[in-house]
């Protein structure tokens, strides 16, 4: 009976634990937009929930989520036990991405452009956890942002070289995620406007023309000291 009491509790925990999510949006400098989303589930927990084998199982929870008429693709791999499934798509502008955002997570995808000034927000509107019926249950939920122009604003919860990320965990408050970028500006360039010419120049460019400069000048330093010196 204790035996029969244990293998009950793991199967409980293999059907009711949740699996960690990672959602990857690209905005490109052309203003297309590609996605990318990581399953990763307990191999077994998958099969007993679907009856199905893992190919299957995998394909038939990809058609469940699919988005009608856009153009995806899916992948999986099995390692240590678990599935790890990669879903990609793109989307030529980022007006047809927010037109056809669906999710079980946030309500839709907002923008908002005012001249070269564009904000891009998402509204949860489910909690991750097992304490209701409307909670979603995943253990966690990591959103990156990636974004080649400079971010004016945002609320991400880590900023690096151009992606910015937040993480929802289990039980954590609804949240407003939300970001605005210069769509006129690159992220590792300056723009110069000089009357109505405008040009932009990397800084990588600009930091070695001013490495160049002050060896430049060092140089010429020196070599007016030679100078004095050998004429005393």
């Amino acid at each position: 009976m204790k035996r029969i009491k244990v293998l009950l509790v793991l199967l409980l925990v293999l059907i009711t634990a949740g699996c960690s999510v990672e959602y990857e949006l690209t905005i490109n400098k052309d203003n297309s937009v590609s996605e990318k989303v990581v399953a990763i589930d307990n191999t077994e927990r998958l099969l007993v929930n679907t009856n199905l084998n893992e190919k299957d199982a995998v394909n038939y929870l990809y058609q469940m989520f699919d988005r009608d008429g856009l153009s995806t693709k899916i992948s999986y791999v099995s390692k240590d036990g678990n599935t790890v499934a990669t879903v990609t798509g793109n989307h030529n502008t980022l007006q047809d991405y927010v037109d056809n955002f669906t999710s079980d997570l946030f309500s839709n995808a907002e923008l908002v452009e005012d001249g070269d000034k564009v904000t891009l927000v998402f509204n949860q509107v489910a909690r991750l956890g097992k304490d209701n019926s409307r909670s979603l249950i995943y253990d966690n939920i990591t959103v990156r942002i990636k974004v080649p122009f400079k971010v004016l604003d945002h609320n991400a919860d880590e900023a690096r070289y151009g992606v910015y990320t937040w993480n929802i965990k289990e039980n954590d408050n609804l949240r407003t995620l939300s970001i605005t970028y210069d769509k006129g500006n690159m992220r590792d360039e300056q723009k110069i406007t000089i009357g109505n010419f405008s040009f932009s120049i990397k800084y990588q460019y600009i930091a070695f023309t001013i490495l160049g400069l002050i060896v430049a000048a060092i140089i010429i330093i020196v070599i007016i000291n030679n100078r004095k010196n050998n004429k005393m």
